[in-house]
């Protein structure tokens, strides 16, 4: 019989796992942050599932319900996203969430545009494909 773990085993290291609640407060000055959504259909935005948030210390769940309420809550916090567009869509369809003033605050960092720009300086072109989390996981 497997029993399901509330930790996230990676690179040797385990990571509690929890479902995010209002009474958290905030998870940290900077987090990595993904939305999960049900299938794309061309150019419509897709339902938000269920997100998934790391700090560096914990993993957390964030359902639907809360979705508002953790961004409200994170408005001084640096968000780290891969395809940050997409998530920021997302989560704006689901709730009415404003990204704007973070993204105007600097506080939105998207590491695929990262990649390209690293990419760009050091290797003197932008790659357009194939830069997937995982290449960039395995990469850095």
């Amino acid at each position: 019989m497997t029993l399901i773990s509330n930790n996230i085993a990676f690179d040797d290291n385990y990571y509690p796992l929890t479902v995010w609640k209002p009474a958290f407060g905030c998870v940290g000055k900077c987090f990595a942050y993904d939305a999960e959504t049900d299938i794309i259909a061309g150019y419509m935005i897709p339902e938000y599932v269920l997100g998934s948030v790391f700090n560096g210390k914990e993993c957390f769940l964030l359902p639907k319900k809360y979705v508002k309420e953790f961004f409200e809550t994170h408005t001084t916090s640096t968000i780290y996203m891969m395809n940050a567009k997409f998530d920021m869509f997302v989560v704006e369809k689901l709730c009415g969430f404003d990204f704007d003033s973070l993204i105007r605050k600097g506080q939105i960092i998207d590491i695929g545009i990262l990649y390209r720009l690293i990419t760009l300086a050091t290797d003197s072109f932008v790659p357009q494909k194939n830069y997937s989390l995982d290449v960039l996981a395995a990469t850095f």
